[in-house]
């Protein structure tokens, strides 16, 4: 519908009051679509959140309405809470945070609105309709930065619930399935544990396998060069992408990849034996 291009379209667009503008279009057009509602919200994050036509914390409380049981609208919620000095309501909505049994920023579902609208309302073939799903999907990923600096300062303030963090980025690691929600989750972990001084866990990540997380440009590059790592297999055909997006969902980022691996080299010996015998 006119609202899903219109959160694509956001997403696109060069200059902020157009962005903007789209983004509002979206969540007016669709107001219980979560998927658009969050491309709409990070559209409106930042320094563009004070725009008039940015209604980012009624759009974030929406989301907790229609998506309640995922951490990551959750968070987003209490960062919103937060920069409004409304310090109640930013506990409120980090103790759902560490409470729910499921995070993550609709990775998978934006690739799938993006492909849906580019090949069916802009005629675009499926190969280039979905590697713009994972370009829109790199680019509206959660404010890392902000849930850092909200647990920073409420460490740094000693409130008595500056616990809920530590929670928070336990809960995180376990449940995340998105790659970089999972690393930030483990960094934080270790460095609380080493301030601590207490064991880290085994299946902790070495630091230096942790090499991104902030939402930069530098980590949507990472996620798009693993996307054009994987293309030509994920790309072949509707099916192979599909199976990928339904992996992540439910054995986590990490896990699809790897039998995205063995199924793309499966595919390559496959054609390197059918050479052989012709």
């Amino acid at each position: 519908g006119d609202a899903r291009v219109a959160a694509v379209a956001g997403v696109f667009a060069r200059q902020p009051p157009e962005s903007v503008l789209l983004a509002a279009q979206a969540a007016a057009g669709l107001p219980d679509g979560p998927t658009v509602l969050w491309i709409a919200t990070q559209l409106c994050a930042g320094g563009r959140a004070r725009d008039a036509q940015c209604q980012l914390a009624e759009w974030r409380s929406r989301l907790t309405r229609l998506d309640a049981d995922n951490a990551t609208v959750w968070i987003e919620s209490a960062v919103t809470a937060w920069s409004d000095g409304d310090r109640a309501r930013a506990r409120a909505a980090l103790e759902q945070a560490v409470a729910a049994p499921h995070s993550h920023s609709y990775f998978t579902q934006k690739i799938r609105l993006v492909t849906r609208v580019l090949t069916g309302h802009d005629g675009a073939d499926f190969a280039e309709a979905a590697s713009h799903g994972f370009g829109v999907a790199a680019a509206t990923l959660p404010s890392y930065s902000s849930w850092l600096g909200m647990c920073r300062q409420v460490e740094t303030e000693g409130l008595n619930w500056a616990s809920l963090c530590t929670d928070f980025w336990q809960a995180e690691y376990r449940r995340a399935t998105e790659k970089l929600s999972r690393m930030l989750a483990a960094e934080q972990l270790r460095n609380i544990l080493e301030r601590e001084g207490l064991v880290l866990p085994d299946d902790l990540p070495r630091r230096e396998s942790l090499t991104y997380y902030e939402p930069s440009r530098a980590s949507q590059d990472a996620l798009l060069l693993e996307e054009r790592r994987f293309g030509g297999y994920l790309f072949a055909n509707p099916d192979h992408l599909e199976q990928f997006l339904s992996l992540i969902e439910a054995e986590g980022e990490d896990a699809a990849r790897q039998t995205l691996l063995q199924q793309r080299q499966s595919m390559l010996e496959e054609g390197r034996y059918r050479e052989c015998v012709k």
